[in-house]
């Protein structure tokens, strides 16, 4: 039976849920709003007022101390239902991505209504002894571990200090800032607040005893949670790698704690973010947020939507972009036809494996198409698509140029399959589910030509040119389209020789977009 609690007076075994009972106060107070409910003894849930709109969410699993990861579906099957007995706009389910029974309660969400959101979480899994977790480490980054311990200059702990806490506060704005982020999104409040509660941790990086790097986390019964990482990323600090140092003493105080995971969470499509999880050998565990709508509430999401982008745009430039919106949409359908053959087949046959995709969304080919033609691409370069994705590009330079030698480098394994379905009978496409930085692959196939469509930050980018000039001899030619001011400084930094180009086109809905292309072994 549901019943409205008072978070102040949880009892003895009630706690034994959560860290205790200041962060569900944080929560309500910081980012849920009011209205703290419990589901039994079991799961607890926030309802939310929002524009006269009634929101309702479960608390996500993984801030559980110690959550019942075995919790059966019809138990949750009847919390469920007790939820939409509510009168309600929008009900927020979150399934953590170490939660067992995830299959079969999808399905039974599925089918009452629910739609679904996927997501990767980065997870490393303990070892029963110290060499067989360092086995999991990359060659790069066992070497940076081994440097970063033994450099006096870096010093990593962590902590509960109220101090360090709002020192973490300045480096997380500043990252906030750099990501594209008008604001952060959680208050100095909430993070300094942290510094009071039970199994939650700051672990610090310092070098010459300032701090640059940082990480929150939580502690469960089971494992490690990376919550909120931030870094300076300046030419002089980077170099040191202390977040690497930062990382390595969480796992292994995970380790030394005889824990069974790190849950380095999701790196929402940042390639960069990704490609520094994945080297430490971590795996992907999927995470889902499923949510239902009143009528009521997807009409006015609709309205909403659109009223935020007339706010945004001067009336006149609203109606461009949305002249836009289509050009792209019919566009990219038409080409999705063009460059695919039997596009409706297949799609079926993709969405038979992978329900939650797309077919091959990326770039836009609009402006990928805007893109190329500053980029002299002929019939017998060797072309690189870095970061390949569900092989949009691929298939349209193979398309446009009938190119003899098309190779596509994709880290994500599910979207690397789905590439790998759509070109199974073009003969010149050689696919590849790997991290470049590990192999010799440019050098082996002779590239000459490499495309990104924006799949690094900017450390990885850095890394990307100090790759290519160490590692190659063979001229090549790079374009990164939509690069940002960052990465031009860094490829300016580096004194490769480039030329910037700009893109505007606000009849598709590209507005003064940078594209650099480098030029590599003259």
């Amino acid at each position: 039976m549901i019943k409205e609690i008072t978070i102040d007076k949880l009892d003895k075994k009630e706690y034994e849920y959560f860290f205790n009972t200041s962060f569900l106060t944080l929560l309500k107070n910081n980012i849920y709003g009011s209205g703290l409910y419990k589901l039994d003894e079991d799961l607890y849930y926030v309802i939310k007022k929002k524009y006269g709109f009634k929101i309702i969410e479960l608390i996500p699993f993984s801030l559980y101390a110690n959550f019942k990861i075995n919790l059966s579906e019809k138990v949750l099957a009847k919390y469920i239902e007790e939820l939409e007995k509510h009168k309600y706009d929008l009900i927020r389910i979150n399934i953590d991505p170490l939660y067992q029974n995830k299959d079969k309660v999808l399905t039974y969400l599925s089918n009452r209504g629910y739609k679904q959101y996927e997501y990767n979480a980065s997870v490393f899994y303990i070892e029963d002894t110290l060499e067989k977790v360092r086995k999991k480490f990359n060659k790069s980054t066992k070497k940076h571990t081994n440097v970063c311990m033994k450099n006096e200059r870096i010093k990593v702990f962590k902590t509960q200090d109220l101090k360090y806490y709002e020192k973490y506060y300045k480096i997380y704005e500043d990252s906030i800032l750099r990501w594209g982020e008008e604001k952060p999104f959680y208050t100095k409040e909430l993070i300094c607040s942290l510094s009071n509660i039970k199994n939650v941790y700051l672990w610090v990086g310092l070098l010459d005893g300032k701090m640059v790097s940082g990480m929150i986390v939580f502690y469960s019964k089971y494992g490690v949670f990376d919550w909120l990482a931030a870094n300076y990323i300046r030419e002089d600090i980077s170099k040191y790698r202390v977040a690497v140092a930062v990382q390595y003493n969480v796992i292994l105080d995970a380790f030394n704690k005889q824990l069974k995971y790190v849950n380095m969470g999701a790196s929402n499509y940042n390639q960069g973010v990704d490609f520094f999880k994945q080297r430490w050998g971590t795996v992907y565990e999927k995470g889902y947020r499923l949510e239902k709508y009143s009528k009521k509430m997807k009409f006015f999401k609709v309205v909403f939507d659109e009223i935020n982008k007339i706010k945004k745009y001067t009336i006149k430039k609203y109606f461009i972009n949305k002249i836009g919106a289509v050009v792209r949409l019919v566009a990219n359908k038409t080409y999705d036809f063009i460059v695919i053959k039997e596009i409706n087949t297949l799609n079926k046959d993709i969405k038979a494996l992978y329900p939650w995709s797309t077919t091959t969304q990326s770039i836009d080919y609009l402006y990928l198409k805007e893109s190329l033609k500053s980029f002299t691409i002929k019939e017998d370069d060797v072309v690189l698509d870095l970061g390949s994705g569900k092989g949009r590009i691929i298939l349209y330079l193979n398309f446009k140029y009938k190119i003899k030698n098309i190779i596509g480098v994709e880290i994500n394994t599910d979207a690397f399959n789905i590439s790998k379905e759509l070109t199974t009978k073009k003969l010149n496409i050689e696919l590849y589910n790997l991290n470049i930085f590990e192999t010799n692959l440019i050098n082996e196939k002779d590239i000459n030509k490499i495309i990104l469509f924006n799949p690094f930050d900017v450390d990885t980018f850095k890394y990307f040119i100090e790759f290519l000039l160490k590692n190659t001899q063979q001229y090549i030619e790079f374009i990164y389209i939509n690069i940002s001011q960052e990465q031009i400084a860094i490829a300016k930094k580096m004194g490769i020789n480039y030329k910037l180009v700009e893109i505007d086109k606000p009849i598709i809905g590209i507005y003064s977009k940078i594209n650099l292309i480098g030029y590599i072994n003259e």
